[in-house]
Formats: structure tokens, sequence, C-alpha cells
């Protein structure tokens, strides 16, 4: 052993000591740090912004206003679902993949990412290119272990996320037996998604996530999903040197459920939004 290595474990030792993990987090950090330190400053501008009753229109007046739109609970309580009808209206006349798939792309321009998800960046082996990459998606729990691993400690959290979500659409007016079938549906079709999902020791791996094709290809792969209908509603520009398809095999997997789960079913799952 280095003689230096026993000085820096008595360095990091005394750190930790001096530094101890905030009982609200898991781990604790620089980045957690700068990110701690950014929230509160965007936290105290917006309530200077709110505070200030700026003239209507101004920079100032909007960011006032969005902060306190989020923070007059009272409001925010008494309309209940309101806010949100015109999204569960446009979910519920959902009859076709093709309304499916372009309801999913304003969905993913305006709040959530149903389904799968997606970003824009540097082509990881070209950096002189920027590409969309297409990315797994669609679980409202954190990743695919969550839903199949089999300990006393899973299970409980698939329990008890059954009950969350049923209490989610009991709250939307939902009666408690339509809405325990509605959140038992979610589970079994977010499960599928999980299975065919990649997992995160492999996603460790750059270049299993690295699937470069064209537009064509991809549409190839998924014939049951019209793309280009998704790309014409989420107005993206042409792809000119195609597009990273992180997890091929998710998105075959999708391809087939579009076909084989039910079109109530997928409504369910989206009138729970999550991303």
């Amino acid at each position: 052993m280095n003689p230096g290595d026993d000085f820096f474990a008595w360095v990091n030792n005394k750190w930790l000591e001096s530094n101890p993990i905030p009982a609200d987090k898991a781990s604790f950090g620089s980045f957690h740090m700068l990110d701690d330190n950014s929230l509160t400053t965007l936290r105290i501008s917006m309530e200077k912004a709110a505070g200030a009753n700026a003239a209507k229109g101004t920079n100032t007046q909007k960011v006032g206003d969005f902060w306190f739109s989020g923070m007059d609970t009272v409001a925010i309580e008494k309309a209940g679902i309101e806010p949100i009808k015109p999204w569960l209206e446009k979910i519920n006349a959902i009859s076709t993949a093709d309304d499916m798939i372009k309801t999913v792309a304003q969905m993913h321009r305006t709040y959530t990412f149903a389904l799968f998800t997606n970003w824009v960046g540097q082509d990881d082996k070209n950096s002189a290119d920027v590409i969309m990459n297409m990315w797994q998606g669609g679980l409202g729990l954190p990743e695919r272990e969550y839903y199949l691993a089999q300990d006393a400690q899973s299970k409980q959290i698939r329990t008890d996320y059954i009950n969350h979500i049923k209490n989610v659409f009991v709250l939307m007016g939902i009666d408690e037996a339509k809405a325990t079938a509605n959140a038992n549906t979610i589970l079994t079709v977010e499960t599928a998604m999980a299975k065919a999902s990649m997992d995160q020791v492999t996603m460790r791996d750059p270049n299993a996530t690295y699937h470069k094709m064209s537009v064509e290809d991809f549409a190839k792969m998924t014939p049951n999903i019209n793309w280009n209908l998704y790309y014409t509603e989420l107005k993206t520009p042409e792809f000119k040197t195609g597009i990273n398809v992180a997890q091929p095999e998710f998105y075959k997997a999708l391809n087939g459920m579009v076909k084989s789960v039910k079109m109530d079913d997928w409504k369910n799952l989206f009138n729970l939004p999550h991303g």
C-alpha cells in the first residue's frame, strides 16, 4: 500500500464526518450542492418577481405570475382537474394508432414523455453532427428492475404503486372498483415495457446505446408506428444524418404493443402521465 493512502483515507473520513449526508437525501456531493444553490437562486428570483407588482406584459410579471400559479394551493385545490380536462378529452378521443402517436407527440411537446423519451444532442461518434436520440421510457417507476425483481421490498413497492395510481383515478372522479382495475392494467402494460427495456448496467456501455440509423430504417423496424406523423406533429427539422435509436429492442417491442394492447388500456396509461 502506498504510504500516502492512509493520509488520504484520513482526509476523506474527516471530510465525511464534517459533511454528513442530509437526512432527506440518499447521496450528497458537489453537484448536489450546485443544484441546491441553483434552486435557491431561482426561488429567490421568482419570489422577488411575484412581489414586484410589475407592469403587465413584462418578463418580471410573467415570472411572478408563473411562480404564484404554482404556490396558490387554495386555487389549485379549488380547480381540481379542470385545467387538464382538455387533455383528458383529447386522450379519451383516441381511436386509432395514428391518433395515439399524434397525441403522444403533442404530450412530448407540452408536458410529459409518454411511451418513450428523446432528446437532441451531439452525435456520440461525430460531435460535428447534432442528432435526435430515441430512448426507452414510459415507466412510472424509476427503472425496469422495480417491475421485475421478486424480493419482498420490490413486491411491496409495486403494491404501493398500484394503490397510488388507484387513488389518483379516484381523485379524478372514477369509482374505486374501476380505479383499481385501471391501476392493475397500467402496471401490466408498464411491466411489458419494462421487460423490453435495457437494464441499467448494460446502459453504462456507451456502445450498447449507440445504434445510428436512417429514419427510413427506423420506420421499417417499427411499421406499426407512424413516425412521419410523429415528426410532423413534433415539428422536427429534416434528419440529414439519421437518428440514434438507443434501445432497438425496446422499440421493436413497443411496435408490437401498439397492436396487441387495447386502445382503452393505452388511454388509461396516458390519463396518468409521467416520464
